[in-house]
């Protein structure tokens, strides 16, 4: 008996795969269960560490940069911004899924996008250069920043195993977390040259508190390529893996041949059939796509006001409002890496179900206990807004002026805690849910797909966020977000046995 090796049989299940209803005759080569690949996923972790450390860098002022650049910017400009950096990242996720479906690989595509982020941190640097055309510039940035990371998403997850897929998806997190811990202490480093700062060689090239931590990231951003060119190789799940008995080879009519050849056939009926015939239940995938995009939301909301708050509801200058964010972050950061790492250790025994539902119900209530409500959990209204340090209610932007405001600590730990701690967890928990649930099929397409849903998302929130927050100030946003929080909260009481 002949035997030939077939290299399209070595991938995982996907809706581009043939046929497969000979591979009862399939001999497997190594009959050993496959293992999680823990080197691959700690190069990517730590790629995941890097790109997340520009973000990070780059989101902890970027809101006050840029009022300080143009003091007419207002959330509704921020929301904007944060939209375009969505659509950019759903644009390259597009992309890049399309590249890595057709060449098997995701090396060039992370070394491209350390090309955008890379031109991005440029334009960060030299923004003061281009005039009156700054916020036009710093738009560009963002839709640039962040390309470098897409294609880790389904790195992680076919370098590891369905029993390994929490603890991978923890130590993706554990990077994220990481570097939401470094990148404040970045910050106060640098903390004491405020702007304009320190001019080098050129009066529109300054180093000062926000573009010195991004003169770091630019070293950092070398360091990542080199780590993508000499450390980094492709999960073996896209290698050979097995062999298959050949079949007799038909011969096909000439129409048959020259319906194959139109590439619109295979992959239309292809399609159909992954959709009509999946290996997967539609059902769970809508709902837990359904959760994700409450935590989504949420997120970008609260992404979009809690600078502006800080200095419209509290009064705070741009340097104060850093140093108490940067603080907040740094604490907050200590106590989410030691959360993380548990989780890491304890990912097979702690199910995904339990971890989801405790998220709902401490996002939840966040919403309450920061929610303005006079006389109970607020003690003050906004102040007037101060011509020099920009920190006030401007009565000429926002028409809520003298509505309450509740404690100044209780908002940015509480939002810190919701960012850094409950969020990151509650992604984890519902990534691996999804990554789960798709366990027999090859996920890049779906991960893919998964990533421009929640840009989509992000998009749309944080540009509704910003337009509230404009005009009616935190409270119907806050009773938006409690609805979604509730939300995520029945999701996961409704379906917790079927998530395990």
């Amino acid at each position: 008996m002949r035997v030939e090796i077939h290299p399209a049989d070595f991938r995982h299940k996907s809706f581009d795969d043939e046929d497969d209803s000979s591979s009862h005759h399939s001999e497997p080569v190594n009959p050993r269960k496959p293992k999680t690949e823990w080197h691959k996923v700690y190069v990517g972790a730590l790629l995941i560490f890097l790109a997340n450390l520009e973000k990070n860098v780059l989101a902890l002022a970027d809101w006050l940069y840029m009022k300080q650049l143009d003091p007419e910017v207002n959330p509704d400009y921020f929301g904007a911004v944060l939209g375009v950096a969505r659509i950019g990242h759903a644009v390259a996720t597009i992309g890049f899924s399309y590249w890595r479906s057709e060449t098997k690989t995701t090396k060039n595509g992370l070394l491209l996008g350390r090309v955008c982020d890379l031109v991005a941190l440029i334009l960060y640097c030299g923004v003061e250069f281009f005039g009156s055309w700054k916020r036009y510039v710093l738009m560009t940035v963002y839709f640039l920043v962040y390309r470098s990371i897409i294609n880790l998403r389904t790195y992680i997850v076919d370098c590891s195993i369905p029993e390994d897929r929490s603890s991978a998806f923890a130590l993706r997190t554990l990077a994220n977390v990481a570097a939401m811990l470094l990148a404040p202490v970045m910050q106060l480093f640098f903390a004491s040259i405020e702007y304009p700062g320190i001019t080098l060689g050129h009066e529109s090239l300054r180093l000062h508190l926000f573009s010195g931590p991004l003169l770091v990231t630019l070293a950092t951003n070398v360091f990542a390529t080199v780590l993508i060119i000499f450390c980094y190789s492709e999960p073996a799940s896209l290698g050979p893996t097995k062999v298959k008995e050949s079949k007799p080879e038909m011969r096909m009519t000439s129409s048959e041949t020259a319906l194959r050849s139109v590439p619109s056939y295979s992959m239309t009926s292809r399609l159909w059939g992954f959709i009509t015939k999946p290996n997967f239940s539609w059902h769970l995938i809508s709902v837990i796509c359904l959760a994700k995009v409450a935590v989504y939301a949420s997120n970008s909301t609260i992404l979009v006001v809690h600078a502006p708050y800080c200095q419209v509801g509290f009064g705070w200058s741009s340097a104060e409002t850093v140093v108490e964010l940067t603080n907040a972050k740094i604490y907050v950061g200590i106590v989410s890496v030691a959360i993380t790492i548990f989780f890491f250790k304890m990912g097979k025994r702690i199910g995904d179900n339990w971890v989801l539902l405790v998220c709902a119900v401490l996002g939840l209530a966040y919403y309450v206990v920061t929610y303005p409500i006079p006389g109970l959990l607020s003690h003050s209204t906004t102040p007037l807004y101060n011509e020099t340090t920009r920190g006030g209610c401007n009565e000429t932007e926002y028409a809520w002026c003298g509505a309450p405001v509740g404690n100044p600590a209780v908002w940015v730990y509480s939002s810190v805690i919701m960012l850094v701690i409950v969020v990151q967890i509650a992604l984890v928990a519902s990534d691996a849910v999804f990554s789960n649930l798709l366990e027999k099929i090859d996920q890049s397409m779906m991960q893919g797909l998964l990533v421009v849903l929640s840009d989509a998302v992000q998009t749309f929130a944080s540009m509704y966020s910003a337009d509230l927050f404009t005009r009616f100030g935190l409270g119907p946003l806050w009773i938006l977000n409690l609805v979604l929080a509730a939300g995520v909260l029945v999701i996961s009481l409704l379906y917790f046995r079927r998530f395990r």
